[in-house]
């Protein structure tokens, strides 16, 4: 005689949903709210609008909550230079700090209006930050892996996505896209042996 046990179904618990900060938004509402130049952008294909969410997990160093948070913004995306130019109020050539006649920076409170147009960001200083950081992260990049081999510094690039709220696919896909590990031998295997 057999004796069978029944054995309830193994159940995987829900995922943690993150708890929302602030407040849903329309998108319709938020184009509404912006300056002419940047819908009519919109309306002419040279910005793409959405609304978009902001993650942070909660072991971020910024999130003092404990918990997975979220929140919506309205995303912008300039598809071409009428766009970027839209966005930034048409200004494209980068910020001038006004100088006196000794080249000592004029203090802000005193700024014409003149200097306070020619001190605003254009769109050559968002163009030209975003490579920079781009730039010296490959070098950071592959400074770390002449010091410590490229394992170091896929570890701490997946730590650090995560973070930030990536989750480990998001993180392994952008990694394995990344230009600064582009031609690392066994690419594959170190991102599976740092995800593990």
């Amino acid at each position: 005689m057999t004796t069978e046990t029944a054995t309830a179904p193994a159940t995987t618990p829900a995922p943690v949903q993150p708890t929302f900060l602030g407040e849903h938004l329309d998108l319709a509402t938020e184009i509404a709210k912006l300056p002419e130049v940047v819908r009519q952008a919109i309306e002419g294909g040279h910005i793409i609008a959405d609304v978009w969410t902001v993650e942070m997990g909660k072991k971020a160093a910024q999130n003092p909550t404990g918990k997975d948070l979220v929140s919506e913004y309205l995303r912008l995306l300039a598809q071409d230079v009428q766009g970027m130019a839209a966005r930034e109020n048409g200004l494209m050539r980068p910020a001038v700090k006004p100088v006196d006649e000794k080249g000592n920076v004029i203090p802000k409170d005193k700024w014409t209006p003149e200097q306070v147009i020619a001190a605003t960001p254009g769109v050559a200083d968002f163009y030209n930050y975003g490579k920079d950081l781009d730039d010296k992260s490959e070098v950071k990049q592959r400074m770390i892996r002449l010091v410590e081999g490229p394992e170091k510094a896929i570890k701490t690039a997946y730590a650090g996505l995560i973070a930030g709220g990536f989750d480990k696919d998001e993180a392994l896909g952008m990694l394995r896209n990344m230009p600064k590990f582009k031609g690392v031998e066994g690419l594959d295997v170190l991102l599976a042996r740092v995800s593990a």
